[in-house]
């Protein structure tokens, strides 16, 4: 069974002549993948300040749309794309190739049409939190082992829906129907202590 690759998003600036830089992850920000309108519980995810160490990053390049049109505008192993976590996320640096396509995207973000990043990877180790009271289920990203890419990107990652919450790694329908059961024990277990106590 292969590896599930995953995208996730952050924001980017232009600075020097066709150089970007940013942010393609940020540590321990909360973001809203789904919320439930049937349950009323809201599927959260962060990634932990640690989760990139001992990451593979040795071939990572820059995309455009995640190379959907077949662009890599710098790659880490030629030293045009410039990988570092520090202590606010996973920061990027790149100096873009001058083809014509890296020059329209250089472009486009320098006038703000395109601000945002996102990366793909694959998970090493990830951890749930469940808050009952509040409704809340956050996964946090531990480790990851791989970052395929970072890419400057059209659109964010994170569109509210169930099905893109179940692409980022946490299965929907299935903690849905565990906090239906949850929820239905307690009212099953009232009835038969009213049932008993009236007979």
């Amino acid at each position: 069974m292969g590896e599930t690759v995953e995208r996730r998003m952050a924001e980017m600036t232009t600075s020097n002549e066709m150089q970007v830089e940013g942010y393609a992850a940020v540590f321990n920000q909360e973001t809203i993948l789904y919320e439930s309108p049937d349950t009323g519980w809201k599927y959260l995810e962060r990634v932990d300040p640690k989760a990139f160490e001992g990451s593979d990053m040795t071939n990572t390049v820059l995309n455009y749309n995640h190379g959907k049109v077949g662009t890599i505008l710098a790659r880490a192993s030629n030293g045009t794309l410039r990988i570092k976590a520090d202590e606010k996320g996973l920061r990027i640096d790149a100096d873009i190739i001058d083809t014509t396509t890296g020059t329209d995207v250089y472009k486009l973000v320098k006038r703000g049409d395109l601000k945002e990043m996102s990366f793909a990877f694959v998970v090493d180790e990830d951890e749930e939190i469940r808050d009952t009271t509040n409704k809340l289920y956050c996964r946090v990203i531990k480790r990851i082992k791989k970052l395929y890419d970072v890419s400057i990107v059209d659109f964010p990652a994170y569109e509210g829906t169930a099905i893109n919450a179940r692409a980022k790694g946490i299965d929907i329908e299935k903690f849905e129907e565990i906090v239906k059961k949850e929820e239905r024990a307690p009212a099953e277990q009232r009835k038969r202590i009213f049932i008993l106590t009236n007979m």
